[in-house]
């Protein structure tokens, strides 16, 4: 297994990445940072160096397991941050249609799963039709959602020329309004 590649906001913008992770990054941040991005907590994650990032490019996702591992390990040392991963995916030559970016997420997913250390945690349905279902690594039910450059309709999902796909321990959820059930 590579080594992890979870890094801070000064890492995403220096000169150790390539050069399409720069301007994805830059292209990222412009958009959570505009004051009218509809998404608080991105914002304030963004804002505040709560969040963390990686990439991946198409041809070597090996760094990938131990990169999210080390991003729930973060959690585990303070889990009252509202942290969140976001993984930025080498840009396409040419935009493709949404169809294409939701079979690579899908992907990823079944990436990680297949190199996932742990076994499936009990209190999650394995089953991605489940209603229940949630993605789980490392035995951490997490929300992982993709944004894309065809989404064209929701500012929320359109984060610049790189597909990103965000990673949110359900945990860091728990006492928000709505998020859990009521008796």
């Amino acid at each position: 297994m590579s080594k992890s590649q979870l890094m801070n906001t000064i890492e995403m913008k220096s000169s150790q990445v390539p050069k399409w992770v720069n301007q994805s990054y830059i292209q990222y941040e412009q958009v959570v940072t505009e004051p009218t991005f509809p998404c608080f907590f991105g914002q304030k994650g963004e804002r505040s160096g709560e969040l963390r990032y990686s990439y991946l490019p198409h041809n070597d996702w090996s760094s990938l397991p131990a990169t999210l591992n080390a991003f729930l390990q973060l959690m585990d040392v303070d889990p009252l941050v509202r942290r969140g991963l976001f993984l930025f995916i080498e840009p396409e030559e040419k935009e493709q249609p949404l169809d294409y970016y939701r079979r690579y997420f899908w992907d990823i997913l079944q990436y990680l799963n297949k190199h996932d250390p742990s076994d499936w945690p009990s209190h999650t349905p394995d089953d991605p039709e489940n209603y229940l279902w949630s993605f789980c690594f490392a035995g951490k039910s997490m929300f992982a959602f993709a944004n894309a450059p065809a989404y064209k309709q929701r500012v929320t999902r359109d984060l610049g020329q790189s597909m990103v796909i965000g990673f949110q321990p359900r945990e860091i959820f728990k006492g928000l309004e709505g998020t859990e059930l009521k008796e």
